[in-house]
């Protein structure tokens, strides 16, 4: 095994490190931060659960990009909110990496002729260069007619967006193949790829039309043909809906593309502490079934409630995170203390136990369980 680092480390990465570290695929990984990002402090290890107020996972991350290039083998450059923010300051890295003899694992978007000029320092080197940035191109897209998919489906989406960075697909996953399953996680963060998960391509110029509820189609149905999954896992990107007409997250248009792409078997919806009583999420689940084509069967409440003045004044939503333990009393407060089987808190391992298990009754039984 080899020690590795991974830069930038976000929280869009979080649960494919968990993964990896499970898998224990690397000896050890050095996450490195930028420095807007998350503060470290010198000479003072803070472990990468903090970066969402989570649970420690056992690696701690720096700022210092050079040090932490000093004892690693394998550099991975991890895809990020920001990825285009900092791609100069990645490039930078990246080549100076190759040239000290690293190997290079790419899971961003790069331009093809930077990639050939990576790729050739590393065989100057005798190293490797790896780009999962890569996309598989669909061989349905002579057509726009749309397939049937006959692999059970189930569909992770966002109330808001930005929460699902962690890919909770990662986790469910992990559980449904120690029980036995053949699962394939499909996505559009491009770290699930160290995973074994498929990043599915952008929409060609940015434009969510028709064209691309059929490349959607067609990218799933291919991963159906060469993978035989028992499972297909889809972490549906943006957000479910919008929040005010200022800040409208694109009025969920791309849900809305995915929802018209494929007919999802379970829905898991993923949202936050607010003044949401159960009974919202019932309401909601039936207009989802008019709008999406499908209810929601569990909800997961992560542990972030929105910034008002914050999000008004940059015209998006904005978070703040809170401890775990908040959101355990937010959900006894919602369900008068009753023991919800429908609220689960999103960072409680059981949750995803639970969740595991109710896919597999609902898909067993052919039935919809979504209230």
């Amino acid at each position: 095994m080899v020690s590795c680092i991974a830069y930038p480390f976000s929280e869009m990465a979080l649960s494919t490190i968990k993964i990896l570290k499970e898998k224990s695929i690397y000896k050890d990984i050095k996450l490195v931060v930028p420095k807007g990002w998350f503060l470290v402090e010198q000479d003072k290890l803070v472990d990468a659960g903090r970066i969402t107020w989570g649970e420690e996972i056992g690696y701690v991350m720096t700022n210092d990009f050079e040090e932490a290039l000093e004892d690693g083998d394998t550099v991975i450059f991890l895809d990020s909110p920001n990825a285009s923010v900092i791609k100069n300051d990645c490039y930078e890295k990246m080549i100076m990496s190759a040239k000290l003899g690293k190997n290079i694992i790419c899971c961003m978007n790069v331009e093809k002729e930077f990639a050939e000029e990576v790729s050739n320092i590393c065989k100057s080197n005798n190293k490797i260069y790896e780009d999962y940035s890569d996309k598989i191109i669909s061989e349905y897209d002579i057509n726009d007619k749309l397939y049937n998919i006959e692999t059970p489906i189930v569909c992770i989406g966002c109330l808001f967006p930005n929460i699902g960075y962690q890919c909770d697909a990662l986790f469910l996953a992990e559980i449904l193949s120690k029980q036995g399953y053949k699962v394939s996680v499909v996505s559009k963060n491009g770290n699930i790829k160290l995973a074994g998960g498929f990043v599915i391509p952008d929409a060609e110029e940015g434009m969510l039309d028709s064209s691309y509820i059929v490349q959607i189609n067609h990218f799933v149905k291919m991963i159906e043909k060469r993978t035989y999954p028992d499972i297909i896992l889809i972490d549906i990107p943006g957000a479910m809906m919008k929040y005010t007409n200022e800040i409208h997250n694109d009025f969920a248009i791309e849900a809305f593309c995915f929802s018209q792409a494929l007919d999802s078997d379970y829905f898991i919806l993923k949202s936050l502490i607010g003044e949401y009583p159960e009974e919202f999420y019932c309401r909601l689940s039936e207009c989802f079934e008019h709008k999406y084509g499908f209810g929601i069967d569990k909800v997961c409440i992560d542990n972030r409630i929105i910034d008002f003045s914050e999000s008004l004044e940059f015209r998006q939503v904005v978070y703040n995170y809170v401890p775990n333990e908040i959101v355990n009393d937010y959900i006894k407060e919602v369900c008068e203390g009753r023991t919800s089987n429908y609220l689960l808190n999103a960072h409680d391992q059981e949750t995803y136990l639970n969740i595991a298990s109710s896919i597999v009754e609902n898909l067993s039984s052919g039935e919809n369980v979504a209230v």
